[in-house]
């Protein structure tokens, strides 16, 4: 069987490289070849032939590479790329006959996959992570933004054969803003890389660590506005926009803050060994890897109570679910560490709970799914 991965729209392996993702992001497929090495893999990229040294560098010879952009010119204009793409797709079918399914993972560019379905005569495969359309909604951007969003999501799930969510709220949410009755939509979580269990002992307990995007969404401002004048300091891996702005309001509050930048994420996975508390004070998330991770990594995990960390959190079972609006942290913070056996216990709890969501039972779902949807095609 050959898989045809679709890169989402602008992606290529260059991008993967500089974010860190490359050996993260392969994992999965790797694994997949390990439980049935009868698959093939061929992935489209939206690269230049940079993309096929790459794949030498990182030893991934055993997947075939096809970066658009080494077959057609790149142009600075975006709408003669998009053109150029989906012609792309028409001239180079004759070099993809043995494709059994296509495989896409983001909704930034499901019209490409779309095209490639109904020229291959093969099913389509919708993986999402999370869901834009809702995202735009949460941050209330342009109309315009929102609209395109929700036509990609309608597309993606007119148009596919099985199209995957993270979580249950995000079905729920989906079919309950989109008014949807089709019956193709299905959970797969977010999978983690599982590791060995890390006790306790020896960990920061005064620094909590936090990973995310320096962005409204994430909930920065309350977070440092919470830990105000005490003892704690927050370290947090993630760049974006309000780092200036975030290091300020840290400075005013009298609140340590350390921004480790970028990490790539075998250095991330091993970060959580050194912490007791992972804290997660957004105001919306999808299915959260992070704080699938932290919780792999046995940290306590204190999360803002929002829907999506309620399907990974038990409270006070395998972490701690406040609100942020009520709560004091520093308090809460002081009280835990005073009790010993019940942090070491929602440590424990935590490694053990996140299981469920390890690389090796993805995989094994995702195996079942490409031969439900080739048998029944």
């Amino acid at each position: 069987m050959n898989i045809l991965v679709l890169f989402t729209y602008g992606i290529s392996l260059r991008t993967w490289k500089e974010q860190g993702l490359i050996e993260r992001e392969f994992k999965l497929y790797k694994k997949l070849l390990a439980l049935n090495p009868n698959l093939k893999f061929t992935f489209i990229t939206f690269g230049n032939s940079e993309d096929l040294e790459i794949q030498q560098q990182y030893n991934l010879e055993y997947f075939k590479i096809i970066p658009i952009y080494s077959e057609v010119k790149l142009s600075k204009n975006k709408i003669f790329n998009l053109i150029r793409t989906v012609l792309f797709i028409f001239q180079y079918k004759k070099n993809l006959k043995n494709i059994d399914l296509v495989k896409t993972n983001q909704l930034n560019g499901v019209w490409i996959a779309v095209i490639l379905k109904k020229v291959l005569s093969v099913p389509l495969y919708v993986r999402t992570g999370f869901n834009p359309y809702l995202f735009a909604k949460y941050q209330d951007q342009k109309y315009y933004k929102i609209l395109i969003f929700k036509i990609l999501t309608l597309i993606g799930i007119r148009y596919s054969n099985l199209y995957t969510v993270s979580s249950k709220q995000e079905k729920k949410l989906l079919k309950n803003e989109l008014r949807l009755n089709k019956e193709n939509i299905e959970i797969r979580s977010n999978w983690i890389i599982e590791t060995d269990y890390k006790s306790l002992e020896g960990r920061k307990k005064d620094s909590l660590l936090a990973v995310g995007r320096l962005e409204n969404q994430k909930n920065y401002f309350q977070l440092i506005e919470n830990l105000k004048n005490s003892d704690y300091s927050l370290d947090i891996v993630g760049t974006g926009s309000l780092k200036k702005e975030l290091a300020a309001f840290a400075k005013k509050n009298n609140v340590t803050v350390n921004f480790l930048g970028k990490l790539d994420n075998a250095k991330l996975l091993d970060l959580y060994g050194n912490y007791t508390f992972y804290v997660l004070a957004s105001h919306y998330e999808g299915n959260s890897k992070s704080i699938k991770e932290a919780m792999n990594g046995g940290c306590v995990v204190i999360a803002n109570n929002i829907m999506s960390v309620l399907e990974i959190i038990t409270d006070y079972k395998s972490g701690i679910i406040v609100d942020f609006n009520k709560v004091n942290i520093p308090d809460n913070l002081n009280k835990l560490t005073l009790n010993n056996e019940l942090l070491n216990e929602i440590s424990f709890n935590a490694h053990k709970a996140v299981k469920q969501f390890s690389l090796t039972s993805y995989a094994t779902k995702e195996l079942k799914d490409y031969f439900l949807l080739t048998e029944a095609n």
